[in-house]
């Protein structure tokens, strides 16, 4: 920019100098602060990958950091636990859908379907073992 005042000139250079000395801080906590907010939210499936699209790093990296910052990440599978989730997978599940096709409509992956369904498998083996007489 162009100016003939020196005054203004260095107002205007010491106002960008600090705003650029403080730009690394401000974008740290940025970061923290969306890591946490996605983290916690009990309604995203995905929250590593949200992370990740968010803020343009790789799933290492989002794992990286959350190490740093102490907050829990899902799975190796790439969910948590989610209740509203599990009940509708189920509700499929019964209705005789099979875990492709379940896994296709949910957008899960195969392996996180099948550990859910077995889990029910179980309890439901273990219901009827103890309602029916021997």
């Amino acid at each position: 920019f162009k100016t003939d005042n020196k005054r203004t000139f260095t107002r205007k250079k010491n106002s960008t100098a600090k705003k650029l000395l403080e730009y690394k801080d401000r974008k740290l906590k940025e970061t923290i602060k969306t890591i946490q907010s996605i983290m916690n939210d009990k309604n995203i499936l995905h929250p590593l990958k949200e992370v990740s699209n968010k803020i343009g790093t790789s799933m290492a990296t989002t794992k990286r950091w959350c190490d740093k910052l102490e907050i829990e990440y899902p799975d190796k599978h790439g969910t948590r636990y989610n209740p509203r989730i599990h009940k509708e997978i189920l509700k499929l599940w019964e209705l005789g859908y099979n875990r492709r096709e379940i896994a296709k409509k949910m957008e899960l992956t195969f392996s996180m379907l099948s550990s859910i369904t077995k889990q029910h498998k179980i309890e439901l083996q273990r219901l009827r073992s103890e309602i029916e007489p021997n």
